[in-house]
Parts: C-alpha cells; structure tokens; sequence
C-alpha cells in the first residue's frame, strides 16, 4: 500500500512540473515521503539493483535544477536515498554512482562505457541495465573457516571497525629482548656550553679546543658550512658565541683526540621583537617531539614507564584509532606539517620532473611565524630524513632555529654518531655524538629551546629516528629513562603550563617478521600520539576538552593534527578551506578512511578475512602486482639499472572490505557481487622482495592500487638509484648486484 501510494504522489509531481525541473522535484518531495514511510520499502531495495564497489560510471550525466554540480545530477545524500529516487524516476534514471568521500550520489541515464576503477566510488544500476556493465558476476575466494574471526572479535561499529590490539600478543613478544644499557666512548664534559659561552671545564686535562660554529648553506637546508672558528687552551679557557651549533676537536695533555658537539639554542632579539600579523586564539606554546616507527602498542610495550606517566601524572590524551596517511616518514611527516599528500603539493620529490625546494609548499611554520612564533626545526638522521631522503628539502627554510647542519657535520665528521663501512658505501648507527647519547643532543635542545625565549610563543618540531628506526624494534627501549627524565623536567621547569606538548610516531614498524603478520601490519597503520595540554586548559575550554577525549577513541589522523594547529590559531573560529583533516578541539565523531583522507591502502577500517593464496584471483593478483612494479621501473627509465622482478610466492592473502557506514546485513545487498578487494603479501626474486599490495578484481580483471608498501629492509641493494629515484628504491635491485 505504502509502495502504491509513493509513486503515484510522485507521477503527480511529474504530470505538473516543468521537465528540467522534474527531477529535483521528485528528489526533495520523494525522500520526504520515504521519511514518512521508507521503512517499509528500504529492505526490499537490494533486488531492484547489482552494483560494483571502486568503480565510476563516467558517462550518463545530465543536469538537473538544485544539482549541487552544474555538470551532472548530483545531490547529497547515502546510497540507500539515491536507490529510492532513481526507482521512482523510472526510465529516466538506469542507476546512479555514490562517492563515499562526500556522500553525494550521481544520477545516470545511461550507461555508454565500462566503468573505470576509482577508490571510493560505488557503480549501482538497476538489474535490467546490469549487461551494460560488461562486467562479469563472480564468487570472491573462499574465506579460510578454520581462521574466520568470529563476530565476538570484532569491534562493531557501523562507519569505522578499528583494531583492538594487544601489545603483548605472543605473536610480537617472542621477539622481544631487552636491550643494554648504551655506552658512548670518550671522555664526558670536557667542555660545557651554557649562556652561549663555551668554557674548558675546570680540572680537566685539556691541552687545547679547536672550534667551529656551524651555519646553514647559503640557498640550502642540506648539507653545513662553517662560518667561524677558533682555539681555546687552559689560559684561554673560554669564549663567547652565542651560536646555536658548535663543533669541537679536543686535544686532552695526554695526546688523546676527541671530537664533541654542543646542540643548545641561543635566544635572537629580532624573532622575540618580530611583529606579528595577527595574535593566536588561544596562545600555547606547540612542541612536536616524534619517534619514527614508533607505533601505539610498540610504545606502550616498549616504554610502559613513559605510557604510565603519560596517563596518570600529566594527564595526557592517548589516541586510540589515530591512522597514518601514506608510506613512510616523509607522506607523514607532510601530512602534519602541510596537511595535504604529496600528490597535492608543488613536485619535490627527487626523480620527479620539475621537482624544486619545499619552499614553496603552505608550511604550519609559515602561518606560526605570521601569528608570532619562534619556530625550531631539528631532526637526527638527515641521510634518511623526512624532508631529505626523498624530497630536494628547503632551500631557504621558513624556521629560525633550523638545527639540521649540526647532524650533517656529525654525518661528515665520521665521529661515532655512525661508522661508515667503505665496501658498501653505507652507514652503520652508533647511536653517539662523541661521548653524548644522540637522543641526549636532541631532548637538551628542546629544552635550551624552551630556556632561551620564556616568554616567547614556541613552535618547535623535533623528528628522533637514531634509536627507533628500522635496525632493531627493541632499541626503543634506550631512550625510555631520558624520556622520562625530559617529559618530568618540561613539568618541573612549568614548561608545559603553557605548552601543547605532542609525542607521536610517523607510522609503525614498516620491516621484519612482525611486520609480516597480521599484528603488524596494523600496527604499521596506528602510530603513537598523545597530546598534552596544561592543566587549565580543560576548565577554560571545557567543550574543547571535552571534544579532545571523545576524538581520542575515533579514527584520526596526521591531517588532523595540522587541522588543530590551525584551530589554535583562529580559535574562536574553526580553520576554513583545508583539504584534509578536522581539528581534534571539534567532536570529528566517526568518518570512514575516505572522509578522513586516508587512502585506502592504508586504512585501519577494515572487515577482512584470510583466504587461500591459491586462488586464481589471487595467483593472478600476484602477478600483476610484479607486473605494475616492472612497469614502474621502466617508465621511470632505471630498468637498465635495475634488475626485473619476478614472482616468487604469495605469502599470505586476505579479503578486504572497508566500512563504509551500513549494517554488515546490508552493506552487501545488492552490492559488491563484480568486484573483490585483496591484500596480498607476496614475495619476489631475485632481490627476496616482500611487498604487500591491495589489488581490485573485477570480473577477473586485477587492479593494482598503486600504493604498494616493500615490507622487508632492502639495505644497500638500490645504491645505484638511491640520489637518482630514492622513492623507487624499494623496487630496484640493482643489477651490478646480481
């Protein structure tokens, strides 16, 4: 009855309506009816449609008044409205496409073209349209029984399933070991820096300091020049400098060489006096401190003490769902700092045509300078750095302490920072700059950062990868009483009453056998990040409080901590016109990874199951993975340095499928029977490559997203590219090597 009645209301729209405007009509009077009466109707919907997930109807358009787009017929609203409206458009409307990211549905009057594969977008027609897709109906590969999660392991949500992990699992802690203690050679304190002025310490055997202060390259954030130097001797012990960077080589009575480094920012009277553009809404000091590979269950595993004191003693925000927004530091590091991907950003990339300095792109530290602050930038390993390995870097860094010529000058001083092994023209880590842990040289910046402009807004970023990157996941541990030790001096010293104090990890573990399971490969996806605020803050801004610990259990985002800078800025008003990201003082609530800008390939929110890794689909999966890397390799114009790939095994194989904000009874009605989404862990010759890949198979047909993470740590095999294509590197292996 209700059925009856629902068309024939809209037939008498049709008969008394202009044709252009017939449409929108029927949208806004239908839809509501349904409201009144959709429930009767909605679970018959999925018999009248097939559909086919990633994959956009580009022909088909026309327009129709209250479009939101001048070029098609497109409206705001879920699939299931645009299932209703189309039904009752009758031939006017053969289906529909719906884009997750924006939740708009496209209505389509005709189906000229195969679909072509499109993360995110969902093709619907009605069934006796459906041979238009040319597009075959097919079973996915059987899910593995014997290894299903059951429904009781699964968080039920119905936008966003994010992982339950558990940092102890057996899986991880069969390779945890307990690091010892590091011990860096030399003799300690032979000289200290304080107050700019560097001294011999009294009592020492010294016999002479030569000096250099250490400066930034005109027209390059790479590499050092030294713009000073001098000679201290027990008669003229001391000098003044006021330098942020010194190196030293000490010569002690008995004839023993020694080389140090002091790391300590000195105050500038032109940043303190620097006027300003506008003031900042709400006025914190913002200090970044980030450990690479450094997930939420490694941290919690790995440095229990600094995760207790966190929670209890500061009173820190730990985020629970907060997801990674692409491959490796530098998609991640960009994703804070920029709040784009790199796709989105003028090229600078090495390897890239037209690839220039990173100058230009809308860094925070530009907008933090205009607003009044001081800002720091410093990082400890600049020959894998964030904006060096794969990006050309500044040429004219827009900060005023930019640290990196220090850890450039410890790189080509050859001191125990690393040991350069000539026959593989690497570098091994020694975890020491001279006689000084370097995560020591690192945490007393930050805090001579904090000592030289008290009453000066700070906005500093501090990136630590010596310890935590890539040679072994337990050194974390090395760092956990310094950590301590830094988080409860910033206390004592009541820098954190006015200071946003964030501790997050770019990414996860990204190599070796954890990495391998499933375990791993989501904790890869949720990194570290606790956000401390000084303890006013939750009674002067009690919504935005409130906002912050509600946002701690959701899927976030890197994007979203650029989205909060921003916010603190133009607080009371929340930031308009930003790509990617919502400011986590706002209730963000749940989204799936499309509307939080997380491309899919890296998405924590996922229903999947394991299946057979014999499955044609799957074999065929594989091979078109090697076959999309071998292509990439030759267009890139390296194949004559590179060796081509081939298949070796399939390792491991799951069915995927991405929330996207229906019940599980229903997200497959009607839905999804053309296409299924796997993510493959395969293994290739002959550089013993493991990669995993999200592969779309439609109607047999593999497609390779093209965001492929290498799994396994690739050392020296790329040498031959790695200035030329270092975003290539974990695809080639060189042929000079075979």
């Amino acid at each position: 009855m209700h059925k009856l009645r629902r068309i024939s209301v809209c037939a008498f729209v049709k008969n008394n309506v202009t044709k252009r405007s017939f449409v929108a009509l029927v949208v806004i009077f239908c839809l509501m009816r349904f409201a009144m009466f959709g429930i009767h109707y909605y679970n018959e919907l999925e018999k009248y449609y097939v559909g086919v997930a990633n994959a956009d109807m580009l022909s088909g358009d026309f327009t129709c008044k209250s479009s939101i787009s001048k070029t098609s017929c497109t409206f705001s609203m879920d699939q299931h409205s645009g299932m209703r409206v189309c039904l009752n458009l009758g031939k006017k409307c053969k289906g529909f496409t719906y884009n997750l990211g924006p939740n708009t549905v496209t209505l389509k009057t005709g189906v000229l073209d195969r679909p072509k594969f499109t993360l995110g977008v969902i093709t619907v027609l009605k069934k006796e349209y459906k041979e238009f897709l040319d597009i075959r109906e097919e079973s996915c590969a059987p899910v593995l029984e014997s290894q299903t999660k059951s429904n009781e392991d699964k968080k039920k949500n119905k936008i966003c399933n994010l992982p339950v992990i558990d940092p102890f699992d057996p899986t991880v802690m069969k390779m945890i070991e307990n690091v010892p203690p590091l011990v860096c050679k030399g003799e300690k304190n032979l000289t200290f820096y304080q107050n700019g002025v560097l001294r011999i310490t009294p009592g020492k055997s010294v016999k002479k300091v030569d000096y250099q202060i250490l400066q930034r390259k005109s027209n390059s954030g790479q590499g050092y020049d030294v713009f000073r130097t001098g000679t201290l001797t027990p008669s003229d012990p001391e000098v003044k400098l006021n330098e942020d960077m010194v190196y030293l080589e000490i010569e002690s009575d008995n004839g023993d060489q020694q080389r140090e480094f002091h790391l300590d920012v000195q105050p500038r009277k032109e940043y303190v006096e620097r006027m300003a553009e506008s003031k900042p809404g709400i006025p914190l000091n913002i200090m970044m401190v980030g450990m690479d590979s450094t997930s939420h269950a490694h941290f919690h595993r790995k440095l229990a003490p600094v995760y207790k004191y966190l929670k209890e003693d500061l009173q820190s925000v730990i985020f629970n769902g907060h997801s990674i927004v692409g491959d490796g530091t530098t998609e991640n590091v960009v994703g804070m700092l920029v709040g784009r991907l790199l796709d989105e950003l003028p090229e600078a990339r090495k390897g890239r045509h037209g690839a220039n300095c990173i100058d230009r792109w809308p860094l925070i530290f530009k907008d933090m300078r205009a607003h009044g602050y001081v800002t720091y930038y410093s990082e400890d390993e600049v020959w894998n750095g964030a904006i060096t390995a794969r990006l050309y870097g500044f040429c004219k860094p827009p900060i005023d302490h930019y640290l990196l010529p220090l850890w450039y000058a410890g790189l080509n001083k050859m001191t125990s920072m690393y040991r350069k092994v000539v026959e593989k023209g690497t570098y091994i880590k020694g975890h020491c700059l001279g006689s000084q842990a370097i995560y020591n040289v690192s945490f007393n910046a930050v805090q001579s950062f904090f000592a030289a402009y008290p009453n000066t807004p700070k906005f500093g970023f501090q990136f630590n990868a010596d310890f935590c990157h890539h040679e072994n996941f337990n050194f974390i541990s090395l760092v956990e009483d310094r950590l301590l030790n830094f988080l409860k001096l910033m206390k004592d010293k009541n820098y954190l009453n006015n200071t946003l104090l964030i501790l997050f990890g770019d990414h996860g573990l990204r190599y070796g056998f954890v990495r391998s399971s499933i375990i791993g490969r989501m904790e890869e996806r949720l990194p570290f990040l606790s956000l401390t605020f000084p303890p006013w803050f939750q009674y002067s801004y009690p919504e935005l409080y409130a906002n912050l610990r509600r946002n701690a259990e959701v899927l976030t985002s890197h994007f979203d901590l650029h989205a909060t800078f921003q916010h603190l800025l133009t607080y009371p008003k929340e930031p308009q016109g930003l790509p990617h990201g919502k400011s986590l003082l706002t209730n963000i609530g749940w989204r799936t990874c499309k509307q939080a800008g997380i491309p899919f390939h890296y998405c924590p929110c996922l229903d999947w199951d394991p299946v057979s890794a014999d499955h044609k689909d799957v074999r065929n999966s594989g091979l078109a993975v090697v076959s999309k890397i071998n292509n990439m390799l030759n267009e890139s114009g390296i194949s004559n340095k590179c060796a081509k790939l081939k298949l070796g095994k399939i390792k491991s194989a799951i069915l995927v499928k991405s929330k996207i904000g229906e019940d599980d009874e229903d997200s497959n009605a009607g839905i999804l029977k053309g296409g299924c989404m796997y993510q493959l862990q395969i293994e290739t010759s002959p550089n013993d490559g493991l990669y995993e890949a999200t592969v779309q198979v439609i109607s047999g047909e593999p497609r390779v997203n093209p965001q492929l993470s290498r799994i396994n740590e690739y050392g020296n095999a790329a040498q031959c590219i790695r200035n030329t294509q270092p975003l290539l590197r974990r695809f080639c292996y060189c042929l000079k090597n075979k």
